[in-house]
């Protein structure tokens, strides 16, 4: 990872943690918990088709984002940034203290 600059720290993400909670009759509920706003570099890749057996093919697509804090972002949290939900599917750091996320959303 290169080194960021505050320039390139330019769009915001709301990061949330999911609760699963099981219900009285045996299903589970998911709820959205609200963990914090970070500022990053959100570089996309281009979508691509995900074909799974019998089942209709879904569109893929993988980003990056790179801040200097991960206001507790963990793997199965969702960041939310350009009006769209990611999942958040790793996060790693480096030396410097710059925080990779990556993300996958499905459509």
């Amino acid at each position: 990872m290169s080194r960021l600059r505050t320039a390139q720290l330019k769009t915001p993400a709301r990061v949330f943690t999911i609760v699963r909670t099981e219900t009285p009759f045996g299903g589970v509920t998911e709820t959205r918990q609200f963990e914090g706003v970070t500022w990053g570099d959100f570089a996309p890749r281009t979508p691509s088709d995900g074909v799974s057996g019998d089942a209709p093919s879904r569109l893929r697509q993988y980003a990056e984002f790179t801040c200097r804090s991960a206001a507790s972002a963990v793997r199965g949290s969702v960041l939310t940034t350009r009006g769209e939900d990611w999942t958040v599917l790793s996060v790693s750091a480096d030396a410097d203290a710059q925080i990779l996320i990556t993300v996958e959303r499905r459509r």
